[in-house]
């Protein structure tokens, strides 16, 4: 048996390399799970809490997803066309709003407000046109973080000079270099009933724990197949 070891090397080199590698992936992929079933737990405990004036809050880990509602008004003259969101098999954006607002001690601030989704038009050079709401309005919604990927790099350059900005992805520093001002560390997602709101019903997460299930299957199966494949190759080189 030593012998075929030995002349079955690479083989052996290779299958000891991706094997481990295959196991790890499954795991990662069942972590990944866990990871999503906690925070789908963690967003039905909070939506179930009774919306709260946003400035009553201080920001931490808690005040995420939570329900709340906040009076001022939309910085219409800068917003961000959030790029790459499709909706039911067409294409479009996501229209992100600064919003204005005053706290407890009559200071001023400002929180990006997700006003939801718009089609987009069939030439990428047509921008979509959003209505403008110059009056003081009260809008409810919930609180969600900006989503940064980590594939996409320097995507928060803005793919158009002027404004609206059409951008693949958000981040607060970028946000607050471009508007010249800090920015809540949250943004709110609105809810359709308010003033401003377009599509929303926007899914808490993008790939589901069941999914992630399916992916670690994937994983373990092409694992074992390569060990099957591996013993049957000694098999063959030994008779």
């Amino acid at each position: 048996m030593l012998n075929v070891f030995r002349e079955q090397w690479k083989i052996t080199i290779v299958v000891l390399l991706l094997l481990p590698a295959l196991i790890n992936l499954g795991f990662w992929q069942l972590d990944r799970a866990e990871e999503k079933k906690e925070l789908l737990a963690f967003y039905a405990k909070q939506s179930e809490l009774e919306a709260v004036p946003l400035i009553s809050l201080i920001s931490n880990s808690q005040t995420k997803y939570r329900n709340v509602t906040v009076t001022g008004k939309y910085d219409t003259d800068h917003y961000w066309l959030l790029d790459n969101q499709p909706r039911a098999g067409k294409v479009g954006y996501e229209i992100i709003m600064p919003f204005n607002f005053s706290d407890q001690a009559g200071g001023s601030k400002t929180i990006l407000v997700n006003r939801g989704w718009v089609s987009a038009n069939a030439d990428r050079r047509i921008l979509p046109i959003v209505d403008t709401l110059d009056n003081v309005v009260s809008i409810n919604g919930y609180l969600y973080p900006l989503q940064v990927n980590a594939v996409i790099k320097h995507s928060h350059n803005d793919l158009n000079v002027e404004w609206p900005k059409r951008v693949l992805q958000l981040d607060n520093d970028a946000v607050s270099k471009a508007l010249n001002k800090d920015i809540e560390t949250l943004m709110l997602r609105i809810e359709e009933e308010s003033a401003g709101a377009f599509t929303t019903q926007w899914p808490v997460i993008n790939t589901q724990p069941e999914k992630h299930h399916g992916y670690a299957v994937q994983w373990f199966s092409m694992g074992l197949a390569l060990l099957l494949l591996y013993l049957w190759v000694l098999f063959r080189a030994k008779n």
